[in-house]
């Protein structure tokens, strides 16, 4: 398949996403969505607050649309929750759903999985500074969660020794897949990585750890996103580093996140295959970093992977498919669509995507500093001609 331009597809974009009810903040992220019980619904995760110092988990339960309530953006229903007090937490923040089951409780939630980081003070050379811890959470969704429904993970080294910072970003089966870092740096705290990073797993039911072996020879990989396809094999979608001309320009973010990536898993032998690397746009020299933020599987052979792309020309988020060819390996290249804002503003992340749902962060057409989270929702019929598309990757 030859090199074909992105493709922009028509999608309504709503920002600042938000919740906005009683003890809201000016500081806000959005790190995860899944489809939620019942026709075009979604839960929505991510943080009330600065996400180091003042932070609280958000969960979002609805449709993704303009209308607010007292709560906050959409017509959905909003729940803030964090870590035990006993943790001495100053910040929460809610990276990927898990299982969702229906029944009494907000949004028609009955209980919820949920993986997150929290933070914690530490002193470094005579300066405060924030490490960052993972937990889970099994229970009811509730901003009064019990303190037995938490598990804290802190990850270790394949020699058993300490980590900084641990990342748990995303939950599929009985595995979450994270990331940990060696030094507490602007790269960990930001793009939750970093030149020392590692990637692994987390069995949920045994809690043991399992670093992942990739086949290349990067210095760091990431595991943002993680996806069950049966017992024996999940697919997890991250990035690797690509020391590369082009890509050092773009300085340690380049080396730390180069090419994104794809890679099957076996829980019982602990083993990878069918690794294979992508640039945006199937650019052949390596003058994009590109990254993959999550996993989705939409159906017949089509994984889609919310990503995002950055180049001297500028950033680059949206939405990359790609097809599980009959001997079980990825397409060689990988269908892009590129998200464009239009009078809302400039698209700076795709962190999370599922189905026609997606969330990240925006550059507000306002020209005010900073970004907002964002919720947006793609346009049915085009949303079908895309995965009708990927169906010709090989």
């Amino acid at each position: 398949m030859a090199q074909q331009p992105t493709i922009l597809s028509p999608a309504e974009f709503y920002s600042p996403f938000v919740y906005t009810g009683t003890g809201a903040s000016s500081e806000n992220g959005a790190q995860g969505i899944k489809q939620a019980p019942g026709r075009n619904r979604y839960v929505i995760t991510g943080t009330s607050g600065n996400i180091t110092s003042e932070g609280q988990g958000s969960v979002y339960v609805g449709r993704i649309n303009g209308s607010s309530t007292s709560q906050g953006s959409g017509s959905g229903t909003w729940v803030l929750m964090d870590v035990p007090e006993s943790w001495n937490a100053p910040s929460s923040s809610i990276y990927g759903p898990g299982a969702i089951k229906a029944g009494q409780g907000p949004g028609g939630i009955r209980s919820i999985q949920l993986a997150g980081t929290y933070s914690q003070p530490v002193n470094v050379d005579g300066e405060e500074a924030y490490i960052t811890r993972g937990f889970l959470y099994k229970g009811p969704l509730t901003s009064n969660p019990e303190d037995q429904n938490f598990t804290p993970f802190t990850a270790k080294r394949p020699d058993g020794g300490p980590t900084t910072d641990t990342f748990l970003h995303s939950w599929s089966g009985r595995l979450v897949a994270g990331n940990y870092t060696l030094t507490n740096s602007f790269l960990a705290l930001t793009l939750n990585t970093g030149l020392d990073s590692s990637a692994f797993v987390v069995d949920t039911v045994t809690g043991e750890q399992h670093n992942l072996t990739y086949q290349d020879t990067s210095t760091s990989h990431t595991a943002f996103g993680i996806w069950k396809n049966n017992k024996t094999n999940y697919t997890i979608a991250g990035g690797r580093s690509v020391i590369d001309p082009a890509v050092k320009k773009l300085g340690s973010m380049g080396e730390a996140l180069g090419a994104a990536t794809l890679v099957d898993y076996d829980p019982i032998t602990g083993k990878t295959s069918n690794q294979r690397s992508y640039q945006y746009n199937n650019d052949k020299d390596n003058t994009y970093v590109t990254h993959f933020e999550g996993i989705f599987y939409a159906g017949k052979g089509i994984y889609q992977m919310p990503f995002t792309a950055a180049s001297s020309e500028g950033e680059f988020a949206g939405t990359a498919y790609v097809k599980r060819r009959k001997n079980g390996r990825f397409s060689r290249e990988a269908l892009w669509s590129t998200f464009d804002a239009g009078s809302e503003g400039t698209i700076a992340s795709n962190d999370s995507s599922a189905g026609r749902g997606n969330t990240g962060l925006i550059s507000p057409a306002s020209g005010d500093d900073g970004v907002v989270p964002y919720a947006s929702i793609l346009n049915g019929s085009s949303y079908r001609d895309l995965l009708s598309a990927a169906q010709d990757l090989r």
